[in-house]
């Protein structure tokens, strides 16, 4: 087995960063989720990857010996994409750099300092897509009581042992439960969500706004809205617990 390997069910994450803060930072916060292989050079990547099969790839603009859009040049395919979903960090903020990285194929970027919730709703999406575009039957999401379908963009509620029942969401509602069961049982901030959600930076007007929708996500869900819990002065979590068997 490659050194760089661990046995895990866990998908794999090539973190290609030569500040080894950044590195330790983004792996403590990734390493429940992903395998996370840290490397510091574009030549050490570009030998790893063709004995490592990666499911991800988080690569920074500058690195010592090079651009990370060279990494790109190296898993680019005939088609124009990136054999490996890439996310580029850059400390710059010159559309130039983002526009470069686009053209090459990456798949998301994000600029320094990284905010490490978003980073962590960011590869969520990407590893999802990337799993869809391969014909993964990656349908729906389970959280106890709650089934989100992503295909139909409902939601289905357990009612009692073997009965269920579908609730229609509105796309933001869809976005915002995706967001919610994509970390379940971690407590996601106000700005996380709306982030997620409605692709902005968080205002406080939108407070208001993403509990009213957490309110009427919660009355749709009967019983199981319990699973949406509150934390005060934060977010909001999503449990996994059960709670149509208390009304069986």
């Amino acid at each position: 087995m490659n050194r760089f390997m661990q046995e895990s069910n866990k998908p794999q994450l090539l973190l290609v960063e030569d500040s080894k803060v950044d590195q330790a930072l983004i792996k403590t916060y990734l390493r429940d989720e992903y395998e996370v292989t840290c490397l510091d050079s574009i030549q050490s990547a570009k030998s790893l990857i063709d004995s490592v099969s990666f499911d991800l790839a988080i690569i920074d603009l500058q690195l010592p010996d090079g651009s990370g859009l060279e990494f790109c040049e190296k898993i680019k395919l005939s088609n124009g994409q990136l054999s490996i979903p890439t996310l580029l960090l850059t400390a710059s903020k010159e559309m130039n750099a983002k526009v470069a990285g686009f053209y090459m194929g990456i798949w998301d970027y994000m600029t320094k300092p990284v905010d490490i919730v978003e980073l962590k709703l960011r590869l969520h999406s990407m590893l999802l897509k990337s799993r869809i575009s391969k014909g993964m039957n990656v349908q729906e999401i389970s959280v106890g009581d709650l089934t989100l379908n992503l295909q139909k963009f409902d939601a289905r509620v357990r009612t009692g042992l073997e009965e269920e029942e579908t609730v229609s969401l509105t796309p933001i509602e869809f976005r915002i439960m995706k967001t919610l069961m994509d970390h379940k049982d971690s407590i996601l901030t106000r700005d996380a969500i709306v982030k997620s959600v409605w692709n902005a930076p968080m205002k406080k007007s939108m407070n208001r706004t993403l509990d009213v929708h957490i309110a009427n996500l919660r009355k749709k869900m009967g019983p199981c809205g319990r699973q949406i819990k509150s934390i005060y002065g934060v977010g909001y979590t999503i449990e996994g617990q059960n709670y149509a068997k208390d009304h069986i």
